[in-house]
């Protein structure tokens, strides 16, 4: 009897032959690596975006685009781009114009020499022949606040990946009251997915228009993001 149980176990394996077993192994190749596929897929396009942090690049442009008499009128294209992966959601956009008049000294007979340069400093700027502005004030702003940044009716402003957005205002100032002007833009943003957080606006000691949570800084603080942009142009 135990002679003929180990025959009938080396038939078997004779007729399981080694090509069964290779096919066997391929197919099993085969779906591990669909699996791996469906894996790969599902992790870069889903799990892998919504971990990142939601991506957003302002471009501020000024050009003069007229005269009259003394007043400049002064055209700025505000562009922004959603350079992420995932939706972005803007709760609110602020600009603040400062118009600056430039302290021009003698180029002939300066009233002070170059300031020397100190070693045990990180920085260092001098310029002989300009000082500190004589005038340095803001003289234009403005802000948004967009659906979920506010409790009020408001339009809805959102991006989603790679989309862009362009906004163009117009400003007006003298030109022979100021020598350049200063443009900054305050974007706050978050994920689209993510649960809106209320703003409100202020001003701050230099006059300029802020946005900040309605509410004291919690968990939700941490799901918005928030971007400045400054640029300036000459007024000559």
């Amino acid at each position: 009897m135990p002679t003929n149980h180990s025959a009938s176990k080396t038939s078997l394996l004779q007729r399981w032959g080694s090509s069964e077993v290779l096919n066997l192994i391929q197919a099993f190749a085969i779906l591990l690596a669909g699996c791996w596929a469906v894996y790969t897929f599902i992790y870069q396009q889903q799990i892998q975006p919504a971990l990142e942090p939601p991506a957003l690049t302002v471009d501020c442009r000024l050009e003069k685009v007229g005269t009259q008499g003394n007043i400049t009128a002064i055209k700025a294209t505000i562009t922004r781009k959603n350079v992420g992966q995932q939706g972005i959601r803007i709760l609110g956009l602020a600009h603040n114009l400062r118009a600056v008049k430039q302290n021009l000294k003698s180029a002939t007979v300066p009233d002070t020499p170059i300031e020397p340069l100190h070693t045990d400093i990180a920085s260092f700027l001098s310029n002989r022949y300009i000082g500190p502005p004589l005038r340095d004030e803001v003289v234009a702003r403005g802000a948004s606040l967009f659906h979920g940044g506010t409790d009020l009716e408001a339009s809805v402003s959102e991006l989603n990946a790679g989309e862009s957005l362009s906004r163009d205002l117009l400003f007006f100032v003298d030109h022979q009251e100021f020598d350049s002007v200063r443009i900054k833009i305050q974007l706050i943003y978050q994920k689209m997915d993510d649960a809106p957080v209320v703003l409100r606006l202020s001003s701050d000691a230099h006059d300029e228009i802020v946005m900040t949570p309605k509410t004291p800084c919690t968990f939700d603080c941490n799901a918005i993001s928030e971007t400045d942009f400054t640029t300036d142009l000459s007024l000559w």
